[in-house]
């Protein structure tokens, strides 16, 4: 049985103060994403990137690997893919939010969702960092990465490897 989350949306947490979000905030599910998900999961990174997304890359992905999706309503807003890059080492490959619900909790909870999936399976997850092309708005993410508890494991100048820890302690 799949589990999904909802959450309302209507501050976030920085530096221990509250920053409003949208003056009414907005309820999010989060879930697992399924097949049934790739082509949503497709046109949303086309819309964000105008770029062409490896479609079967995400079929597998979602149908093999921790993942997550999330909607604002009907409409999804968010999601993030992995693949295994080593028996006990997670790659998380992709995780994009839309322009229109950046900086509002969304990637964090997405990506816990994600990271709560692989606990148990790996005992470490990884990503890479970089700017693979240019578009409007794009910058890197190293700060998110950071405040969700990843730490810089290699840097060459336009990328960071991170890498997180989930093993019991």
């Amino acid at each position: 049985m799949m589990q999904s989350t909802i959450v309302y949306i209507r501050s976030v947490e920085l530096s221990l103060s509250l920053v409003p979000v949208t003056p009414k905030g907005f309820y999010m599910e989060i879930r697992s994403a399924t097949r049934e998900d790739s082509e949503s999961i497709a046109e949303l990174h086309r819309a964000e990137t105008g770029r062409q997304p490896y479609t079967t890359g995400i079929f597998g992905q979602v149908a093999n690997f921790p993942s997550a999706v999330a909607f604002d309503g009907s409409k999804m807003i968010a999601f993030a893919l992995s693949q295994q890059f080593a028996p006990d080492i997670l790659e998380i490959t992709d995780l994009l939010v839309s322009r229109s619900h950046r900086n509002t909790g969304v990637g964090t909870a997405i990506l816990a969702h994600l990271e709560k999936q692989a606990y148990g399976q790996y005992a470490s997850l990884i990503l890479c960092n970089s700017i693979l092309y240019e578009a409007p708005g794009k910058r890197l993410a190293s700060g998110f990465y950071e405040r969700n508890g990843y730490f810089p494991a290699h840097e060459t100048g336009n990328t960071t490897v991170f890498v997180k820890s989930i093993e019991k302690d």
